[in-house]
């Protein structure tokens, strides 16, 4: 059957668009669908002295839970009446519902399997998010255009913000508001660090500025320098330590399939695991360009020619078994993709 669009609640948190029912809650009067509004009749049968109530839903509706709300019990109408548990504000559905409508809210966790489709070779799982939380705390411009609103946020996603930032499409603000989500998650002082982060430039002219060198084909080593050090001296932003940074410079400068040198993300865990006889990272000068530039250098030395660079980061970020300091003699077989040499010669 073509059922009509799932009608949404009008009056929920007032007294004057609502209804009491022998429980002493209170359910919205007045209900809106696709086709304008309908009025809800409350009435009580005799399961009430049980504990139950059935509410008599308008011809051709009924009842489906959206969401708990103590006291009040969140639902929607479509059609056929179902019987609802006002005691405990659920409802007593004979199948499982997803959660819909404005009151939908995510943990994070989803018991379903991640959608590899959109992975790269070598990518873990992707970041879970509630995208409603985020953009409730984020500025409207800072919202990046057409960003998946599944709760599932992968490098891929990322990239595509990139790609319209490179050719004007996107503003420097969405292409760190999509960074600052895929590395934070479902955190909930990640959504007001971001907000802080957004707010010391709140036209993106300092990040405009700094990243101006990374929007050509190609960036030089001394182009994704000159980024580091512009994000970090003259265009640098309250509470954009120097981890984010790199994150930053990585999804703004890699080029997939490029010869040389490529930006890479580092933070902490990443820079304990890489070898100590690679002369990388130190405590002198953890968190410094020079740091980030012999780490991207090595990387790309052990990727060589075959292999992208991004895969030595994987590897790192997952534990480091093939390339990590404390290797358990696991080796990872590098994930089977398009050669890099392959891609520069066309594929010839």
């Amino acid at each position: 059957m073509d059922w009509p669009l799932v009608a949404t609640q009008v009056g929920l948190a007032s007294p004057a668009g609502s209804k009491k029912n022998a429980h002493g809650l209170r359910y919205p009067r007045t209900f809106e669908n696709d086709r304008g509004t309908t009025d809800c009749n409350l009435t009580p049968d005799a399961s009430t002295a049980a504990g139950r109530q059935t509410m008599v839903a308008p011809t051709g509706w009924r009842w489906r839970a959206v969401g708990r709300q103590h006291p009040r019990p969140v639902a929607q109408l479509i059609r056929r009446n179902i019987t609802i548990c006002p005691s405990y504000c659920i409802m007593s559905l004979p199948y499982r519902l997803p959660m819909i409508g404005p009151f939908q809210r995510s943990s994070g966790r989803r018991s379903a399997e991640p959608d590899r489709r959109r992975a790269l070779p070598g990518e873990g799982d992707p970041t879970r998010l509630d995208p409603g939380r985020w953009r409730a705390a984020l500025p409207e411009d800072a919202w990046p255009r057409d960003f998946p609103v599944d709760g599932e946020v992968w490098r891929r996603d990322v990239f595509a913000v990139a790609a319209r930032w490179r050719v004007h499409r996107a503003t420097s603000r969405q292409l760190l508001t999509a960074v600052v989500m895929w590395s934070a998650g479902a955190a909930k002082q990640a959504r007001r660090q971001a907000g802080r982060i957004l707010a010391d430039d709140p036209h993106g002219h300092r990040l405009d500025v700094a990243l101006s060198r990374l929007r050509i084909d190609e960036p030089t080593m001394s182009d994704m320098r000159t980024a580091f050090l512009r994000l970090q001296t003259d265009c640098r932003l309250e509470h954009l330590e120097s981890d984010a940074v790199t994150r930053l410079l990585y999804f703004a400068g890699y080029r997939r399939g490029a010869p040389g040198v490529q930006p890479l993300m580092l933070d902490g865990e990443i820079a304990a695991r890489i070898p100590p006889e690679a002369g990388v990272t130190s405590t002198a000068n953890r968190g410094t360009s020079l740091e980030w530039i012999r780490w991207i250098c090595w990387a790309a030395a052990q990727a060589g020619d075959e292999f992208e660079p991004e895969l030595v980061e994987m590897d790192l970020s997952a534990g480091g078994l093939r390339y990590g300091a404390t290797p358990d003699g696991v080796g990872l077989g590098l994930p089977r993709q398009v050669s890099r040499r392959w891609i520069r010669t066309g594929g010839s």
